[in-house]
């Protein structure tokens, strides 16, 4: 096997938190590629001297936007980016969905909420029940909250103090704690595996972190048609991608596509590391 030069980026304030990032380091060497953990916010580090450099833990992005696409047209070009730079900026703001309905695929039904634009919440509730009001802009559900029927003023609120942020109403998802939320992980446009996700008691967040359960499941017909909808509406293929979906009315609907930094749950599927590393040495 060819040698690979390679770049893991991550960002100064999440080394020592990623676990999955050091362990594909690991793995490809010992694939014979030469691989180097750099930190996109790290202004020492040469990214023309690297000739692919993949994203896997710039979680911070979301509290340092603007820095975070100057960086983007800063390497784009001096290295490979994978995920692309294009697909990052169009993945990075989840008005995005607005494309995928239009061009068929099925999402979770979603309210946008403008900077300084009013909401008749109380008219969202009597449609959808209770509801999750998060930013367009997000990850790890920073500033996600649920309002319910009975105090819709939690809401208001909510929005009030993120009136200068573009926000989503959507409706809770009650099969979330169910048949949970599934993401199925694509590497190079294959199918790699298939986790789902279930919150704790009393919660609505499935993160393991805040008590979300996680298991590997085989993959459903629906699913399956669901995420080749969402891919074939990209203007190329990902490197990784994946496609979280949550039943509602005991059909598939797409929460979110995550092409930027996303958790691969590569300890819950071993044999997806390799296929992982495969995707990165073809390039």
């Amino acid at each position: 096997m060819s040698k690979v030069d390679v770049a893991l980026v991550s960002c100064r304030s999440m080394v020592g938190f990623d676990i999955e990032t050091p362990t594909v380091l690991a793995r490809l060497e010992e694939r014979g590629a030469r691989v180097e953990l750099c930190c996109w916010d790290d202004p020492s580090v040469d990214w023309e001297s690297m000739p692919l450099a993949v994203i896997r833990s710039t979680w911070d992005y979301i509290v340092h936007l603007e820095a975070y696409l100057a960086w983007l047209d800063q390497v784009d070009g001096a290295t490979r980016l994978s995920n692309s730079a294009s697909l990052i900026r169009w993945n990075i703001d989840k008005h995005y969905l607005r494309h995928l309905e239009r061009v068929g695929v099925p999402i979770v039904p979603t309210h946008y909420v403008e900077p300084g634009e009013a909401c008749d919440l109380e008219a969202l509730l009597e449609r959808w029940g209770a509801l999750i009001l998060k930013p367009a802009v997000s990850n790890a559900a920073n500033d996600t909250i649920v309002v319910e029927t009975a105090r819709p003023e939690l809401g208001t609120a909510h929005l009030e103090r993120t009136r200068e942020r573009s926000m989503m109403v959507q409706p809770m998802i009650r099969s979330i704690h169910t048949t949970g939320e599934r993401s199925q992980i694509y590497f190079a446009g294959e199918l790699s595996h298939v986790i789902d996700k279930v919150p704790g008691a009393g919660d609505f967040r499935v993160q393991e972190h805040l008590g979300g359960t996680y298991r590997r499941v085989e993959p459903r017909p629906a699913d399956l048609d669901l995420a080749r909808k969402a891919l074939g509406a990209l203007d190329e293929v990902p490197l990784y991608a994946r496609i979280d979906c949550v039943d509602i009315d005991g059909e598939p609907r797409l929460m979110e596509i995550e092409l930027i930094e996303p958790d691969l749950y590569l300890r819950h599927a071993p044999d997806g590391m390799d296929r992982f590393c495969e995707a990165i040495e073809r390039g």
